[in-house]
């Protein structure tokens, strides 16, 4: 199994947005980001402005849609973020390709890419929070949030 896949800062940050319900995930993202970039491919400023964009929706969607901690709370903010962060990151190296020449080799690695990430950060996410609500407080589901 591709291991290498697991998007390991999209579960911590999920974990911690769904913990703490702070903003400062969004500020935790930023250096996150500038890391991810140094050691990426792709021109500067795609992976960094992807990676913040992409948990403020995550935030966003939590904030005003999601009002549980549930494992499948965090499941969903997991393949949202991940979902996300790839196709602002795809945009974007399309963008900063002008003109586009070869799209399709540009975009094909992504799509190979995309389902095991989705899949193993979602199920990573989803276990931790599940695993995390038995022993923590903070990380139980309020029965009267529950929908």
């Amino acid at each position: 199994w591709p291991w290498n896949l697991l998007n390991l800062v999209m579960v911590v940050l999920t974990i911690v947005l769904i913990g703490w319900d702070t903003r400062a995930v969004v500020w935790l993202m930023f250096p996150f980001g500038f890391l991810l970039e140094q050691s990426s491919a792709e021109p500067f400023g795609v992976m960094l402005i992807a990676t913040v964009l992409s948990i403020t929706i995550v935030y966003a969607i939590y904030r005003r849609l999601i009002t549980n901690r549930s494992w499948y709370s965090a499941l969903l903010l997991a393949i949202v973020a991940v979902l996300s962060y790839r196709l602002i990151a795809a945009l974007l190296i399309i963008v900063s390709h002008s003109p586009p020449q070869h799209l399709w080799s540009l975009v094909k690695p992504t799509l190979a890419v995309i389902v095991p990430e989705v899949v193993l950060t979602g199920i990573t996410t989803a276990a931790v929070a599940a695993v995390l609500s038995q022993f923590s407080a903070r990380f139980r589901t309020n029965p009267a949030t529950i929908f």
